[in-house]
């Protein structure tokens, strides 16, 4: 979608000398991708304020559903790069907000609301599938997101959040690497994350 913005007038100068000047300006058109749904990462080091082996990543997913619309059967696939481990030690945790406003807080469970998988063979990432639906049906008896205006009754949008924690490794797990396998200095870490889910009908059934 796009949005551009266009002015246009005339000046008359007092002193008829100087006769008429024409103003045209257009603004260059502002566009963005109109989704159902949006699914933003970040990541703080919690350790201090330089990236170094040792140090703790928090990493964010912050899930948000479009105001015309509701969807069930979330699932968030996110991968981390060889070079971090994902810290089973610490319990992801999901923060949902529902559509009256009230916080609910769990702490996720392995093999019950997540995976977890160790690419050993391939690039050595680590992959972590957060099943969304499942943990919202164990926070709020339902497992599903809706919009603040799907089915008209203005009663606010649903948001989920999900935050787990990583550490960076002195080495890279890829034996490949050897024996420059040592994480230095400039070296680029990665993490990516996409979701799947149901658009649904006002029924809230899901879309064929």
């Amino acid at each position: 979608l796009t949005d551009a913005v266009r002015v246009t007038g005339a000046w008359t100068a007092t002193d008829g000398r100087d006769g008429m000047t024409v103003a045209d300006s257009l603004h260059s058109a502002e566009s963005f991708t109109a989704k159902a749904l949006d699914l933003d990462k970040s990541v703080t080091n919690i350790t201090d304020a330089e990236n170094s082996a040792g140090d703790r990543l928090e990493y964010r997913l912050d899930l948000t559903v479009s105001d015309f619309f509701a969807g069930d059967a979330f699932t968030i696939t996110d991968t981390i790069s060889d070079g971090q481990n994902f810290d089973a030690t610490v319990a992801p945790v999901l923060r949902v907000t529902d559509q009256g406003g009230a916080v609910q807080t769990l702490n996720l469970v392995e093999n019950t609301h997540f995976t977890f998988t160790e690419n050993t063979g391939s690039d050595y990432s680590e992959t972590l599938v957060f099943d969304v639906s499942a943990a919202l049906t164990d926070a709020l008896s339902q497992s599903r997101l809706e919009g603040g205006q799907f089915d008209m009754d203005m009663a606010g949008a649903s948001t989920v959040e999900i935050v787990y924690e990583a550490v960076i490794q002195d080495k890279y797990a890829d034996p490949a690497a050897a024996p420059e396998d040592f994480v230095k200095e400039n070296d680029t870490l990665t993490s990516t994350a996409s979701i799947t889910s149901d658009n649904l009908q006002t029924d809230l059934t899901p879309f064929a």
